[in-house]
């Protein structure tokens, strides 16, 4: 079975709760909005229609109304004869009869009679502006043709669409010009409406979703209103916005809870999985110290914190013991050395008397006291690379009074110098370089050192050579001893408690590594400059 976190799962079931409920509120919400929104569309298209119905019965009307005016024979005598007194008497008496007629609707301009014979022009016009009357007496509005035609277009212009209904009867011609603008009906739609519906010629008529348009069935004439704002257009009623704000305010309230149960019971129960990580992960030093409302998690809190100092008492307990056993060990290193040293000085003594060397007895006695006095310090704690390179040369110059002749070079940085290092560590490497010498009249020992790195990084490398060689076996098998095992033997004590000792030190830190170089017996040792943090100066 799948494991899941705590929190996964409050957030799995807040999401299966909260999901489902903002899936719902949107979908009726856009419900809402596109019923709305239909509503008042075809609300508006109905009003749309309304218009234009009652704009086609008013020009029903005028064409009628303008139809009998040109079937009268004041209109015949116009329209067929060339007589410029017969021609403006029939004019006058025509219009004069027309004009009583169309005064009673808000739609027509004017009109206009015009003789081709006498190439002359009459006309009317309800409006005083300037626009509307020279509207009416456009030379294109007035061009007769030789047979009776009746026609009604729609003509654009700068002040809106009008209509030109025209009656053509040989040299005769009736224009009368209708606005649709001015219809009461229409007026009283652009007072109730943001934005003004247009008249347009039906082809003309604009498109887009944004846009309503009705079409007149009886006249070339289309009504078309763009939506100015579609949120706007889509207007909720009172109950519809209380619903929506029960629903935001619903939302609310769980998230309110949700945060609530989170700070209650999901985040203690975090904090105590993060506290078992932690401690889990090696940080014995954490506490949780905080206090909860709820009773048993703060005595969970309580109990826990508790546990760590029990457990932190216990290994503190534990890390002494190991201490003091370490110490002991670390002695018993140190006097394992020490012995082997001081009977191989007793025997160059010995050797010394024995051929009555009483000068080289006297120098040895002066070299082996400055040796003794820096062999008998305390032993818990580390020495300079120069002091221990003093021992170097005290335990050289005892030698010097037994064998033929040493040559000690020494390549040290004075900044190596400083360097805190375990006593008796180079010492002991020098001491079985003259020990396993080879017979020669000469013995050569070079110490070097060098630093790399910076900071906690920095390292110092030291190499020790002889004039002897080491054999392949013998370099197969020291490399191969194990660092980290203490060892009770009779034989190479000191390389392998000197190998012990530091990595009771510095643990995997350092490297131990034999070998041959440009025809000299190498040994390179490379150690931290910086005690490791948990172990002071001293080595326990």
């Amino acid at each position: 079975m799948k494991k899941l976190h705590l929190s996964v799962v409050v957030r799995r079931l807040l999401v299966s709760v909260t999901i489902p409920f903002l899936v719902i509120s949107f979908i009726l919400f856009s419900y809402t909005l596109i019923r709305n929104y239909d509503y008042n569309y075809n609300s508006m298209l109905r009003e749309e229609q309304a218009v234009l119905r009652s704009v086609d019965d008013h020009v029903y009307s005028i064409k009628r109304g303008s139809m009998d005016a040109v079937q009268t024979m004041d209109f015949l005598y116009f329209s067929n004869s060339s007589g410029q007194e017969i021609v403006t008497g029939s004019a006058e008496r025509v219009l004069s009869t027309l004009q009583s007629y169309l005064s009673v609707y808000a739609e027509p301009v004017g009109a206009t009679l015009y003789n081709s014979q006498l190439d002359r022009s009459f006309r009317f016009c309800f409006s005083t502006s300037r626009e509307d009357q020279d509207l009416i007496t456009e030379p294109e509005w007035v061009v007769p043709e030789e047979h009776r035609t009746e026609e009604l277009l729609p003509v654009s212009t700068d002040q809106g669409l009008l209509l030109r209904y025209t009656i053509r009867e040989r040299y005769g011609s009736l224009s009368v010009f209708i606005r649709p603008s001015d219809a009461e009906n229409y007026r009283d739609l652009c007072r109730s409406v943001s934005g003004d519906p247009l008249f347009y010629a039906p082809e003309e008529a604009p498109v887009g979703r944004a846009v309503i348009t009705a079409v007149s069935e009886k006249n070339p004439l289309a009504l078309s209103y763009t939506i100015p704002s579609r949120m706007e257009f889509t207007g909720i009623n009172l109950f519809q916005l209380i619903s929506i704000l029960a629903l935001f305010f619903l939302f609310i309230l769980v998230f309110i809870l949700f945060r609530y149960i989170q700070k209650i019971l999901l985040s203690p129960l975090l904090l105590i999985s993060d506290a078992f990580q932690k401690v889990a992960a090696g940080d014995g030093s954490f506490r949780i110290r905080q206090n909860s409302n709820i009773v048993e998690i703060n005595q969970f809190y309580t109990g826990f914190d508790a546990m760590l100092d029990s457990i932190r008492d216990a290994e503190e307990k534990t890390m002494r013991h190991q201490a003091e056993a370490m110490q002991a060990k670390m002695q018993y290193l140190q006097m394992q050395i020490r012995p082997h040293f001081y009977l191989n000085c007793l025997k160059t003594i010995n050797f010394l008397a024995q051929i009555h060397a009483d000068d080289k007895i006297q120098s040895i006695a002066i070299s082996l006291s400055e040796y003794f006095r820096y062999s008998f310090q305390d032993v818990n704690r580390l020495v300079t690379v120069r002091e221990e390179l003093h021992s170097v040369g005290s335990y050289v110059e005892l030698c010097r009074c037994l064998y033929s002749e040493i040559r000690l070079e020494l390549d040290v940085p004075e900044e190596a110098m400083l360097i805190p290092c375990l006593p008796l560590s180079i010492l002991t490497f020098v001491e079985n370089c003259i020990k396993h010498r080879l017979d020669e009249d000469e013995i050569r020992i070079r110490i070097s050192a060098s630093l790399s790195g910076e900071g906690d990084d920095a390292r110092l490398l030291l190499r020790i050579q002889n004039s002897s060689l080491f054999s392949e076996d013998v370099i197969a098998e020291l490399n191969a001893e194990p660092v980290n095992a203490f060892q009770y033997r009779s034989d190479r004590v000191g390389i392998a408690n000197v190998r012990y000792r530091m990595w009771l030190l510095y643990q995997d830190a350092f490297s131990l590594f034999f070998s041959n170089e440009d025809h000299l017996a190498t040994v390179t040792v490379q150690f931290p400059v910086q005690v490791p943090p948990d172990r002071e100066r001293r080595l326990l």
